[in-house]
């Protein structure tokens, strides 16, 4: 049986971000008042903090008391509105890494503010990396096991790879960015509504090394990088719309992998990507290349025009872009959201189509 909870966040402006850690029992959220909150559920009963939907109206006015509520936590984080909050992947520590229009990332840990019986928690800043020149969009821990890395892109057309070379330490001191790649380099874009960078996802494999796929203001619904710098690929088309999320799907015993790629035209893009065998690379060439090809376009959140608007070219879309893709646990099932107020889940049949199995109210 599904629950609901209306979760009583004293936020003052939109929701930017919100995150569950890796266990299901934490939520991070990132707004626009330059607050990031933190919601725990009860370790007892898993309840989140007070089920209001009865006094929702009440407890909205009272901001003191939505404040005081033991399973909360808030503060003020960047000198900017917040557009991105993540947790950190196991095996490493519960941490908080948020951007923002300050062009800053803070990594936040959790730490006890005096021994007693009943200690105290706080989540304090530990460092800030201020290496871009633009707004921060996005950015996501690398599941690597053995490394803690971070990696972020931002409205400079930069893609920053950040490494903590001290286990025991997350200090700005053991930050250091060990690559900084310009995507201003790749074909310009046409799209005139697009500016910097805008998403990144990393391949959940870790057998495959540390592997992104990053959306920037260029003719591509993605352009997939290896952090290595070895190989860059990326595909254009006449019309290009910008990418505003993308996410990689879990492999679960695949040979290849797929990206989803989110458009602010309303489209929803999935990519094939199949590795190249390393026994069939030359003797000279010890980098891997990757077979990209288009899967699926899913146009069901794109809002048509009506028909006396339509143009010359038969164009009736509308706009109204996919806000958010994401992929469940096993990569079998894809949901998307869109501006057109609703949520759409898509399964891969055996034919390798896509097929919209849910249309429901966002």
């Amino acid at each position: 049986m599904a629950q609901t909870h209306f979760l009583p966040i004293p936020n003052t402006d939109l929701i930017s971000s919100f995150n569950f850690n890796y266990h299901g029992n934490r939520i991070a959220v990132s707004s626009l008042d330059h607050h990031l909150y933190v919601l725990s559920s009860d370790p007892e009963t898993g309840n989140w903090p007070q089920d209001i939907q009865q006094e929702e109206d009440q407890l909205i006015k009272n901001k003191k008391h939505l404040k005081s509520l033991p399973n909360l936590q808030s503060w003020t984080a960047h000198e900017g509105p917040i557009l991105k909050v993540v947790w950190s992947e196991p095996p490493h520590d519960e941490l908080l890494a948020s951007s923002g229009t300050d062009g800053t990332i803070r990594i936040w840990e959790e730490r006890c503010t005096e021994p007693s019986s009943e200690p105290i928690t706080q989540w304090r800043q530990q460092a800030i990396l201020a290496d871009s020149y633009g707004h921060v969009r996005d950015l996501a821990f690398s599941p690597s096991e053995t490394s803690l890395k971070l990696a972020s892109i931002s409205t400079d057309h930069h893609l920053r790879l950040y490494e903590c070379l001290e286990s025991n330490s997350i200090t700005s001191d053991s930050w250091n960015m060990i690559i900084d790649l310009d995507l201003s380099v790749l074909p310009p874009t046409l799209c005139s509504s697009s500016s910097g960078g805008w998403s990144l996802t990393w391949c959940p494999e870790t057998y495959w090394g540390d592997i992104l796929a990053v959306s920037a203001a260029v003719k591509s619904t993605g352009t997939e990088s290896n952090p290595n710098l070895q190989t860059q690929t990326s595909h254009q088309f006449s019309k290009p719309a910008p990418v505003s999320s993308l996410a990689w799907s879990p492999a679960c015993a695949r040979d290849y992998h797929l990206i989803a790629a989110g458009h602010r035209d309303g489209r929803a893009r999935i990519w094939k990507l199949k590795p190249s065998s390393l026994n069939s690379l030359p003797s000279n060439q010890s980098s891997m290349h990757w077979q990209v090809e288009l899967d699926t376009e899913l146009e069901d959140h794109v809002i048509k025009k009506p028909l006396k608007e339509v143009g010359s070219d038969g164009d009736n879309s509308g706009g109204g872009g996919v806000g958010k893709c994401e992929w469940n646990v096993t990569g079998t099932v894809l949901s998307t959201s869109g501006s057109d107020g609703k949520v759409r889940i898509w399964k891969s049949k055996l034919i390798e189509l896509h097929s919209d199995l849910l249309d429901g109210l966002g």
